[in-house]
């Protein structure tokens, strides 16, 4: 490049082109200058999560020197605990009085403490939501983020119920006070029973799930049957059955088929008991299989069916000939005839139709004893007897009448003295 003239310098060309030069290098110049002043003045955020008790404990003593569990008898609560401070060991400090545990200048939480600072904070704020509590908070603790603030809000009613009363709005409700109209604390404080009790009630209610489920079962078998056939099998007839072999593996061999001997029809449910020799054995084996793993050993072995020829008149809409609309009464009856009880029509209308309605139904059970005998039972047992009822809930049945005992007995032992609710 050669030297600048005079001459050169008073050309207007010239002179624009270095004054375009001079305000490059400038702008080259300020922007260098601008990132070494954001690289050096950049601040790194480093936290450091609530601890534990016990993981609070491990950094804290042996930041002291005092920490001397054996490596063998430490918890993995513990060691991960000493190993996060050897990570960082120039950021962890003991400071103040009384000493407490510092993370880069700022204090480190426990768990136990931040749901007691989160409530602090909310209600000297007069209700203050997860992200402005977080910003307000995380220049003096070490931990805490908006995802952990808006976690630990959300597992009480407390904040809900403050922010409605510090907005003036409707409080909150639950669901399950909206639904049942009282909340849940006075609904189990109102339902709570004794062990005894509890028992009971839960195998009250466990017979009734199997005996709903048993009805379903039911129900499902019938529509099958309705559409397919099914073979029937009988006890001491020989099947083929489909049985599947594991070597210790998830996925089963090939299937067998193997003779076997019926020995338990449970006809209801379709299945069968079968005592076949498994092959690689010399043993009988005995075992449940569905009629599905089951087939005759012979051409004629399963041609019985359990689908009847006649099939059952469908429900229909309108009346038809032949077609008959049960009522209430029948379905009644057809309900008492399903769980087998007998039923007695046009009793005699004297005071013993309490007795002899239980008379009547312990003869299904063979227990045979009159209307008569029943009375005098219940009179003698009443008369030696003062309390009535379970064995944690028993109560004085002379608190029920308005008479005497020894009147009352002489007024239920005569014959045609209708029973009441302590003779039931």
């Amino acid at each position: 490049m050669k030297p600048v003239s005079k001459n050169d310098m008073a050309n207007p060309v010239l002179s624009a082109d270095y004054v375009y030069l001079f305000f490059f290098s400038f702008k080259i110049t300020c922007l260098l200058f601008l990132i070494n002043l954001v690289f050096t003045t950049r601040t790194v955020h480093r936290s450091c999560s609530p601890k534990s008790e016990s993981a609070y404990d491990a950094i804290f003593k042996t930041i002291e020197g005092t920490f001397d569990i054996p490596v063998k008898e430490r918890t993995l609560e513990q060691n991960n605990a000493i190993s996060t401070y050897y990570k960082r060991k120039d950021l962890y400090t003991i400071q103040g009085q009384p000493p407490r545990l510092y993370f880069d200048n700022k204090p480190v939480l426990k768990k136990d403490e931040c749901p007691r600072l989160i409530k602090k904070q909310y209600t000297q704020e007069k209700g203050i939501g997860p992200r402005r509590m977080f910003h307000q908070l995380k220049n003096r603790f070490s931990g805490l983020s908006e995802k952990f603030i808006c976690k630990e809000m959300n597992k009480e009613l407390y904040y809900k119920s403050l922010t409605a009363r510090f907005k003036n709005k409707a409080p909150y409700r639950p669901v399950f006070e909206i639904y049942y109209g009282r909340t849940r604390q006075s609904h189990l404080r109102k339902s709570f029973k004794s062990p005894q009790v509890w028992e009971d009630h839960v195998k009250h209610n466990r017979n009734l799930a199997q005996k709903a489920t048993r009805h379903c079962n039911d129900r499902k078998n019938k529509a099958w049957m309705k559409k397919s056939k099914t073979p029937i099998y009988e006890v001491g007839q020989q099947v083929l059955v489909r049985y599947r072999t594991r070597n210790n593996n998830r996925v089963p061999n090939k299937a067998w088929a193997l003779l076997g001997t019926v020995i338990k029809a449970e006809k209801r449910n379709h299945k069968y008991q079968v005592s076949f020799v498994p092959p690689y054995s010399k043993c009988n084996k005995k075992q449940w299989f569905y009629v599905s793993d089951i087939t005759g050993s012979s051409l004629s072995g399963g041609k019985n069916s359990s689908n009847p020829e006649q099939r059952q008149k469908k429900h229909s809409n309108y009346k038809s000939p032949y077609y008959m609309i049960l009522t209430p009464k029948d379905k009644t009856y057809n309900l008492i005839s399903d769980f087998r009880l007998t039923v007695a029509f046009n009793p005699p209308g004297d005071g013993n139709c309490q007795f002899a309605a239980i008379s009547h139904q312990l003869q299904r059970l063979g227990i045979y004893r009159s209307a008569e005998t029943f009375r005098r039972e219940v009179i003698t047992y009443l008369g030696q007897t003062s309390r009535l009822g379970s064995a944690d809930n028993r109560v004085l049945w002379s608190n029920m009448i308005i008479e005497s005992r020894s009147d009352y007995l002489l007024r239920m032992a005569r014959d045609t003295e209708f029973g009441d609710q302590i003779t039931l």
